[in-house]
């Protein structure tokens, strides 16, 4: 009779870590495809609240770190996609208290301020991305082309041919360079 009841302990162990390695890896699966859904660029306002909804169970249950950095940054960014400048702002400033070298964030803030109208906020954002990292064009253009939005055009230029200076390490700063030389070329015929 013990022998019956030790058996049926045991079984009932294994049944339990089964059930348990198995939800396991159906919640890893899950947030694999939360971890993809997040991070991937959708084009239609329509499709960013899904991936919002996926960032936000990935921020749940993500601790901290540049993990937790980077789910907030792709939930900012589709947010500003969505038109919630509030909301971007609020996500990019979360990315940039965890990650305050972040300076695509410190511009990406700036996007979002900017499009908010707050100007001045947008201008120190910019200027941080470049203190931050002086060695990436974005921000240069970033502050440019909100210069040039101000009216001052010596300085915007300015900003344009520093963003020319720093190297094109990847594709972003290929469109910042490319933008930089449009603008200065416009702004010189002007």
């Amino acid at each position: 009779m013990n022998v019956i009841a030790a058996l049926t302990r045991i079984l009932a162990g294994l049944i339990l870590i089964a059930f348990s390695a198995s939800s396991f890896a159906f919640a890893q699966s899950v947030a694999e495809k939360d971890k993809a859904v997040c991070h991937r660029d959708y084009e239609k306002i329509e499709e960013q609240d899904v991936r919002i909804a996926a960032c936000d169970r990935l921020i749940q249950t993500t601790k901290r770190g540049p993990a937790l950095a980077d789910h907030h940054q792709q939930k900012a960014h589709a947010l500003y996609r969505k038109n919630d400048f509030d909301g971007a702002v609020r996500n990019y400033e979360i990315v940039i208290e965890i990650d305050p070298k972040n300076a695509y964030s410190h511009d990406a803030l700036g996007d979002a301020l900017l499009a908010k109208g707050d100007t001045a906020r947008a201008l120190s954002s910019y200027n941080n991305a470049i203190k931050t990292d002086p060695e990436i064009a974005v921000p240069y253009v970033s502050r440019g082309q909100l210069q040039e939005k101000l009216g001052d055009i010596a300085a915007a230029k300015e900003s344009y041919k520093l963003a020319l200076t720093k190297p094109a390490k990847d594709e972003v700063d290929q469109w910042a360079h490319d933008v930089a030389k449009e603008r200065l070329t416009a702004l010189e015929k002007s």
